[in-house]
């Protein structure tokens, strides 16, 4: 890794508190009942701070990403967590809590591209793009400093997570 791009983002070590948050999520029991858990907790805490408050707290950004369905067309609010890029520009990964399987809302943003983004009380449409290679491979190590738990993931499964990068549509945020 190249030290002056660490710089960049992440002049200081990973936060005591997303380490023990990674150490935790990482344990099988988490992993198995996170999925059904911790996205409906999300939307709850979004909804009921009108978007001030996620379940994650302070640790780790959450956003709210209205995704299209690629088989059924219905649109779905999905809490990523995210990593801030400025401009209202996130990337976020499809870990899938280190399961076999992509995420759903990773095949439907490939089949549905335009998304809207809630974070914290801003909602505005963005654009979702792949990203691939080396373009992926520079951001993972900022990835990893904001969720550490993305490479102990990548310890339990054999796929490569998606990762995406959302775009504000100009005009929209």
């Amino acid at each position: 890794m190249n030290d002056n791009v660490y710089q960049k983002w992440a002049p200081t070590p990973v936060p005591r508190a997303r380490e023990l948050q990674a150490r935790v999520m990482a344990l099988p029991l988490f992993r198995r009942m996170a999925p059904k858990v911790f996205p409906r907790l999300h939307r709850w805490s979004y909804r009921l701070s009108k978007g001030r408050v996620t379940f994650a707290g302070r640790t780790a950004p959450v956003i709210l990403v209205l995704v299209t369905g690629a088989r059924t067309g219905t649109k779905r609010p999905v809490p990523l967590a995210a990593v801030p890029q400025g401009a209202g520009k996130w990337l976020v990964v499809g870990s899938n809590f280190g399961r076999p399987g992509h995420p759903a809302w990773t095949t439907n943003i490939l089949a549905h591209p335009q998304v809207e983004i809630t974070a914290g009380t801003t909602t505005y449409s963005a654009m979702a793009r792949l990203l691939e290679g080396d373009e992926r491979a520079k951001t993972w190590p900022e990835l990893i400093w904001w969720f550490p738990i993305w490479a102990k993931y990548t310890d339990v499964t054999d796929r490569p997570f998606r990762v995406f990068c959302l775009e504000p549509v100009a005009g929209t945020s």
